[in-house]
């Protein structure tokens, strides 16, 4: 499932990387993205590989983003992951 939201990013996680299974490496970032309402919702979200650096997300900036929603199981509990697939900056001047 791909969907479209806006927002602004309130928190940036360290960068994570690794190797995987298939010998491959790995680079991904966590963000945490704050929609507006009358009642904001966060929502956090990855990016892989080479976007982290493609899409130059930071704190305070407000984003249209692309997401792909997808849930996996492991030892019996199910997970959601929420994978940022494209990024377009909206005010690239209001960085914190």
């Amino acid at each position: 499932m791909s969907l479209s939201i806006s927002g602004k990013i309130i928190v940036a996680l360290p960068m994570q990387n690794g190797v995987s299974k298939s010998g491959k490496a790995w680079q991904r970032q966590d963000f945490v993205l704050e929609i507006p309402g009358q009642y904001p919702k966060k929502v956090a979200f990855t990016v892989m590989n080479d976007n982290v650096q493609n899409f130059g997300l930071a704190v305070g900036q407000d984003v249209d983003i692309e997401i792909d929603i997808n849930a996996n199981e492991w030892q019996g509990k199910w997970y959601n992951s929420i994978t940022c697939w494209k990024a377009i900056l909206c005010n690239s001047q209001d960085l914190i």
